[in-house]
């Protein structure tokens, strides 16, 4: 089984690896890790990549089954991430196609990580045009052939051979290309053309 923790928003190597293997599952039942890959997201702005968080209510040291973590919209963390977006890729080619089904999806309110974590798993889906089957584990997975359930806090943290190949970034001017951001990324600046970099 390959097993990989809920992801709000899904990193490029995520999918990949989903488009790779057959026994791709996600774990609701895996005890909450703070500020990593289940509730933030990587960006490139003007100032390198950006981590953006979705804010979770407190978990007062209990072991939490992460499915089960509850959102907080009392900060409006909604409002800085869709600035934070507008700002960073304003400029890219597909930004005026895709940013309306980014700002819908960011701006409805959804109880729970595994429901934010399913809504964007078939939103990318649906913008890259290819069968993204949603599954879950019905338990806690004891052991894994491949297990992402490890702190992945940033892009960096990504095994190499998940690693996704280079494509345009809106910033490539200042900066070397930017591997395992998330999905909108590649959205953004390659439209239609990302499928090709996840499955290359």
């Amino acid at each position: 089984m390959t097993v990989c923790p809920l992801v709000a928003v899904p990193p490029l190597p995520v999918l990949k690896l989903a488009l790779e293997r057959d026994d791709f599952c996600f774990d609701p039942h895996e005890h909450y890790i703070k500020q990593t890959v289940r509730n933030r997201y990587h960006i490139l702005t003007a100032n390198g990549v950006e981590s953006l968080s979705i804010h979770v209510q407190g978990q007062k040291g209990e072991k939490t089954p992460t499915g089960s973590i509850q959102l907080d919209y009392k900060k409006d963390w909604v409002r800085d991430h869709l600035r934070a977006m507008e700002s960073a890729y304003r400029s890219a080619p597909f930004y005026e196609h895709y940013f309306p089904y980014y700002e819908k999806f960011i701006t409805t309110e959804y109880p729970n990580l595994l429901e934010i974590s399913r809504a964007g798993w078939q939103l990318a889906g649906k913008l890259l045009q290819v069968d993204l089957p949603w599954s879950t584990a019905e338990s806690f997975v004891e052991e894994a052939k491949y297990d992402l359930r490890r702190k992945i806090k940033s892009p960096d943290d990504f095994p190499a051979d998940l690693k996704v190949r280079s494509y345009f970034q809106v910033f490539d001017d200042r900066f070397p290309f930017r591997s395992n951001l998330c999905v909108f990324d590649a959205l953004f600046n390659l439209g239609p053309e990302t499928i090709s970099v996840l499955k290359g």
